[in-house]
């Protein structure tokens, strides 16, 4: 069982001893009882950096370098990550819900059981990322790459799951389900971005017949 003081233990600290500094007060304060505290460190070097299951809530952290961070559980709700870097990085069963995040790079990023609701990944770069299991309703992928990644299992929702003019080319997608808006780039086997009853056809090849696309 998680206990309130282990949603502030840092298992690993980062190596830059800026980013370390602005981890440590922001830790110290919420320790102390400011509950008003966020962890503010917008470009921050965060690599090397263990932050499992810490309560990061609203943290401003566009244009971090997160790259290769283990930050499964972690909550991240509300957090602004315009821009960061966060590919290779473990976010399994992380709390992303209505992050903004235009333009995220989390390439090879482990997302698996992730909590994306309303998230906004608008240009996200999401090449073989692992999303299996995640729950993307109402999320915004416009113009996202997800080119190789895993998204069986996801959960596109009741609310639609924005992919106008995202890239799915070789995404594997058994048994995802849910509401999604097109139209899709689906690669080189159809030279037109696929949309309506043409892209519902497409989830359903790919094992995903439980796929409905809202006009």
């Amino acid at each position: 069982m998680t206990t309130p003081e282990a949603r502030y233990d840092v298992r690993a600290w980062p190596h830059d001893d800026e980013a370390r500094a602005d981890l440590a007060a922001y830790v110290e304060a919420r320790r102390s009882g400011d509950d008003r505290a966020v962890l503010s460190a917008d470009e921050g070097d965060f690599r090397g950096a263990d932050l499992t299951g810490m309560d990061l809530v609203g943290a401003f952290l566009m244009g971090a370098d997160l790259s290769g961070t283990r930050l499964a559980r972690t909550d991240l709700f509300r957090a602004n990550l315009a821009g960061a870097d966060l590919d290779g990085a473990d976010l399994t069963g992380a709390q992303l819900r209505k992050v903004e995040a235009p333009g995220l790079s989390a390439r090879e990023a482990i997302l698996a059981g992730a909590d994306l609701f309303v998230a906004e990944l608008d240009e996200a770069d999401l090449r073989s990322a692992d999303l299996r299991g995640a729950l993307l309703s109402g999320t915004s992928l416009s113009g996202a790459d997800l080119r190789g990644a895993d998204l069986r299992a996801c959960g596109f929702g009741g609310s639609p799951t924005y992919l106008d003019d995202a890239r799915l080319a070789d995404t594997l997608l058994t048994g995802a389900n849910g509401v999604v808006r097109g139209p899709v780039d689906v690669g080189t086997e159809s030279p037109e971005p696929l949309d309506g009853p043409a892209l519902e056809a497409w989830f359903r090849d790919r094992g995903a017949p439980g796929v409905r696309v809202e006009g």
